[in-house]
């Protein structure tokens, strides 16, 4: 997991430099915001669908946990 952690954060830092050097330095502040914005809510809102849909669907315990029979 931890290895998957590092390649994560190295790919992030890579696009973000490639991305921030073609910006100007009028827009750098504005296109970092965006990138933030863009990458939070690709996190967190299928973590909050799953959320949802679990409450929904009254899914409060695992198949896996129950005994069978």
């Amino acid at each position: 997991m931890a290895m998957a952690g590092l390649g994560f954060g190295l790919g992030n830092l890579g696009a973000y430099r490639v991305i921030l050097a073609r910006a100007s330095s009028r827009n750098r502040a504005g296109l970092i915001a965006a990138i933030s914005t863009v990458s939070y809510l690709a996190f967190g809102l299928p973590a909050l669908i799953a959320g949802i849909a679990t409450s929904h669907l009254a899914c409060t315990t695992p198949h896996w946990s129950t005994p069978p029979g």
